[in-house]
């Protein structure tokens, strides 16, 4: 049991710094951060399993582990005592392994609504965040006139109406239904499902459309997926062909 339990601290301490670093940062840059290291940690571990033996892995934890304390600036002290835990369960031989995806058509469905609603929040975590650095320049004229610019502020940082909130929030939750109704139609298979799944697609699709104005065409990616994730899960005899 225990060897079941311990591969999964370093994920659990993982999790932790980075919603404290979210939230330590907040909103200067806090979110893009927390979903950066988010993927940048799930892409280590991924290339980490594909190494059989423990001490090239070790190796690479240590490689990661420096790249880490050179990223001091962009948080990564705050993802030292995760990788930490990582090297000490490669080092005892603990196997660390990310869920894998279902085979065939199922697979391709989960993946591309999966990867529809992390592309969705990082173009969103980007759109509404300031920029990590800032700079701000002051200007003298000949006639003693002195023009200053400040940093650049992200929305978070500045007045959202309404309804703009309304459409962001109405994005990240169609993000995370688009992953949590894929996830149920793989298991389940129900027609219900798949027009389920269609209808977040299409209505993601509405919502990026209407917030190109607002946040650009960062959800734009997310949204593509997600009508990528609908048109594989259609019924294999369709009225457009076979699946």
């Amino acid at each position: 049991m225990a060897r079941r339990i311990i591969p999964w601290l370093p994920w659990l301490l993982a999790v932790s710094v980075l919603a404290f670093l979210q939230a330590r940062l907040w909103p200067e840059g806090g979110f893009l951060l927390l979903v950066i290291w988010t993927i940048v940690l799930l892409f280590y571990r991924a290339a980490a399993v594909q190494i059989p033996r423990r001490t090239p892995r070790v190796l690479l934890d240590l490689a990661f582990a420096g790249l880490c304390f050179l990223a001091a600036f962009e948080g990564g002290w705050y993802v030292l005592p995760a990788v930490a835990a990582f090297v000490a369960c490669d080092a005892a031989g603990l196997s660390i392994r990310l869920p894998s995806l279902p085979p065939g058509r199922d697979g391709h469905e989960l993946g591309a609504a999966l990867a529809g609603a992390v592309l969705g929040w990082l173009g969103l975590a980007i759109a509404v965040s300031p920029p990590l650095y800032a700079t701000a320049t002051t200007s003298l004229y000949p006639d003693g006139t002195v023009v200053s610019s400040g940093p650049q502020l992200g929305l978070l940082q500045t007045s959202v109406n309404l309804p703009t909130a309304v459409l962001l929030v109405a994005l990240v939750f169609g993000f995370g239904m688009l992953a949590g109704v894929a996830a149920i139609d793989v298991r389940r298979r129900r027609p219900g499902l798949r027009v389920a799944l269609a209808a977040v697609a299409g209505l993601l699709t509405l919502l990026a459309a209407l917030a190109v104005p607002v946040v650009g065409l960062w959800p734009v990616p997310g949204a593509a997926l997600a009508l990528a994730a609908a048109w594989i899960a259609r019924p294999r005899s369709s009225p457009f062909g076979t699946a």
